[in-house]
């Protein structure tokens, strides 16, 4: 080997991974270049042919590259919100008109940077126009010619496909109507503890508001106590059990709604039992014993006059206690008043939980005053 051939040899070496080298520069430089596809160098032997009995013909290497034009590559973000891409085997199809007939070309493409023109219509930036399947309002394809019945998803025509308009692309919102939510509370929380998640949901109009659910432990062992707080504006808000046929209310917060105007005089009747009227009923019974006590102390079953006698004297020592009954009666609009500032302030379950309490007793007080 003379010593040209030397040289020549470690030069075809150096040629090829310089070949490689470039290769790898070129993709990590186009590694965000939309249609790229990466080269991959492979490396070969170099034997020449010896053609002379006393010359020695060198070898060397040579550089192979090879792209794989089947890979898929790889999607990239986009702020930009009709961009679109594909994932996996599959063509856009394009056209090069807007309302495309019989003579306009369709073509297939990978690049799914769209945009929308003046008049509505997708295009991608070599102008072409983005090509779909109509469907009715209930999404089921329909074909583009009114003339025929039957969609054919498998032909490429201007009788089945129409170019995208996103001017007649509309929707109707749809209110969320089931909310489910399944909670796992710490065993461990001390009693009190309060735990509270903000649930989204939608109303008629598409507008994301949030409800909070927030869970009390109870002093009970693995008992929660939970209220829902509506949306601020909201309303009324009602929660129903799973009675079937007709579901109970379990809880009702915010003002009565009617469907149509009552009229004058009429009567609305609430169903339930209001805490004031439950609250009342010991009161009562107490004050019906005391009267058939002082009947009886009297000697009233054997004289009913000297009954209601006893009966009276018993009615004017409640006199004595007067002042009492008018101080505990002016206390239920205190209580009353702390229940709707914590409503109007929006404070937390655990405050208007607090204040109920109090409105409770304040209406025992003011029905054992009245009394």
């Amino acid at each position: 080997m003379t010593l040209f051939g030397a040289l020549s040899s470690g030069v075809s070496g150096l040629s090829a991974q310089s070949s490689a080298i470039g290769a790898v520069s070129d993709n990590i430089t186009n590694l965000s270049t939309i249609g790229y596809k990466s080269t991959q160098v492979d490396f070969q032997t170099l034997v020449t042919k010896q053609t002379s009995a006393t010359f020695f013909s060198a070898g060397g290497v040579q550089s192979r590259p090879r792209q794989d034009t089947g890979t898929q590559g790889l999607l990239a973000s986009s702020t930009s919100a009709t961009d679109i891409a594909l994932a996996g085997s599959g063509f856009f199809v394009v056209n090069e008109a807007a309302k495309s007939t019989i003579a306009d070309e369709y073509l297939f493409t990978r690049a799914g940077s769209f945009f929308q023109d003046k008049e509505g219509y997708l295009r991608n930036t070599a102008g072409y126009f983005l090509q779909a399947w109509p469907t009715d309002p209930s999404g089921v394809v329909v074909p583009s010619n009114t003339t025929l019945t039957i969609p054919n998803q498998n032909v490429i025509s201007t009788d089945f496909l129409e170019s995208v308009n996103l001017s007649r692309v509309g929707g109707t919102a749809k209110a969320t109507s089931n909310i489910s939510i399944g909670a796992n509370l710490p065993s461990n929380d001390a009693a009190g503890t309060s735990r509270r998640t903000d649930v989204q949901f939608f109303d008629t109009l598409g507008n994301a508001v949030f409800l909070s659910v927030d869970a009390v432990k109870s002093t009970v062992d693995n008992n929660w106590d939970v209220a829902v707080n509506p949306p601020a504006g909201t309303s009324v808000l009602t929660l129903l059990d799973a009675t079937s046929p007709t579901p109970l209310v379990y809880d009702s917060v915010g003002q009565l709604e009617f469907i149509s105007r009552p009229a004058a005089g009429a009567t609305v009747i609430i169903d339930g039992t209001a805490v004031g009227m439950s609250a009342v009923g010991i009161p009562v019974i107490t004050v019906v014993v005391g009267m058939f006590l002082s009947f009886l102390l009297a000697g009233g079953f054997d004289e009913p006059i000297r009954g209601l006698y006893g009966i009276a004297i018993a009615a004017a020592g409640m006199l004595s206690t007067l002042g009492i009954t008018l101080a505990t009666d002016a206390y239920g609009p205190v209580a009353d008043n702390a229940g709707g500032i914590s409503e109007m302030a929006k404070l937390g379950p655990e405050v208007r939980k607090v204040t109920d309490g109090l409105d409770a007793l304040g209406n025992t007080t003011a029905a054992i005053g009245k009394g």
